[in-house]
C-alpha cells in the first residue's frame, strides 16, 4: 500500500467527542481511491484504521470524523495533533464501496459510521446529478445534542431530489425545534420500518434496493439481521466485515 505524508489543516469539534480532521496531501500529492475505503493512521509501531469521509473529488486533501475515546491511542494522537503538524498514513484499503451505480439504494447507519458513507454520498451527488438512483439514508444518533452534518445533508438534498435522509433519535424526549421533515424518533430500525409502512413497500420492492450498513459491530449485525428478517436477500446487504 502507498505510504502518504500529510499536514493537518484543520480541526473541528463536530459534537460532543465527536471531531472532524483535514488532511493535506504531501507527499504523494493526491490521494485517489474508492468511496468507503479506509485509511491506516500510523502511530509508531501502531496502526488504527479511519474511514474516508470526504468526497474522492478532492485530490490534495480528505477529511476524516472520528469519535475521540478516552484511552484510544488513535484517539490520543489525534486529540494532540496540532495545525500544521505532520501524520502518516498507508491505504488505502476496504471493500465497503459502492456496487451498482443504477440500483436505487438504502443506507442505515449509526454514530460515526456516517463517515464513510458521507463519502460515498457526496462524492454521488456534489454535482447534482438528476439521474442518479434513489438514495434515502436512515442515520441513528442518541440525543440532538449529538447532530452534526444536518445542514451539509439537508443541503444536499434540496439540491438533489433523489437524496432523503432522517435523523433517528433513540434518546431524545424534547423534539422542539427540529425539523419535522428531517428527525424521527427512535432507532434506525424502527424508523425504517415506519418508512416501509409509509411507502406500503412489500417484500420483493424491498429487493429492489441495495443496503448500506455501517456503524458499530453490533449495531451492524443486528441491522443485518433485521433486513433478513424483512425477506431482504443477503446478497443485496452490504457491510464492513470484522
Amino acid at each position: 500500500m502507498e505510504l502518504y505524508k500529510t499536514t493537518l489543516i484543520d480541526k473541528q469539534q463536530l459534537a460532543p467527542d465527536i471531531w472532524q480532521f483535514r488532511f493535506q496531501l504531501d507527499s504523494p500529492p493526491e490521494l485517489n481511491f474508492t468511496p468507503g475505503q479506509y485509511l491506516i493512521l500510523m502511530i509508531s509501531d501502531q496502526r488504527r484504521l479511519y474511514s474516508i469521509a470526504s468526497s474522492n473529488s478532492l485530490k490534495d486533501s480528505f477529511s476524516l470524523i472520528v469519535k475521540l475515546l478516552p484511552d484510544g491511542v488513535g484517539s490520543n494522537f489525534l486529540r494532540s495533533l496540532e495545525i500544521d503538524s505532520r501524520a502518516f498514513f498507508q491505504g488505502p484499503a476496504g471493500f465497503f464501496t459502492l456496487r451498482s451505480p443504477d440500483k436505487p439504494k438504502m443506507f442505515l447507519s449509526a454514530g460515526t459510521g456516517i463517515a464513510p458513507i458521507r463519502s460515498q454520498l457526496f462524492s454521488s451527488l456534489e454535482k447534482g446529478e438528476v439521474q442518479a438512483p434513489e438514495l434515502f439514508l436512515f442515520w441513528g444518533l442518541k440525543r440532538k445534542a449529538d447532530v452534526y452534518l444536518f445542514d451539509e445533508f439537508n443541503g444536499l438534498s434540496k439540491k438533489c431530489p433523489n437524496f432523503n435522509f432522517w435523523i433517528c433519535l433513540d434518546q431524545e424526549e424534547n423534539f422542539l425545534g427540529l425539523d419535522v421533515e428531517r428527525f424521527r424518533r427512535g432507532r434506525v430500525d424502527q424508523v425504517f420500518r415506519s418508512f416501509i409502512k409509509e411507502k406500503r413497500l412489500k417484500p420483493d420492492q424491498l429487493n429492489g434496493f441495495e443496503y448500506y450498513l455501517c456503524g458499530a459491530r453490533e449495531i451492524v449485525e443486528s441491522l443485518n439481521q433485521f433486513l433478513q428478517d424483512l425477506s431482504v436477500n443477503k446478497e443485496n446487504i452490504f457491510f464492513d466485515k470484522f
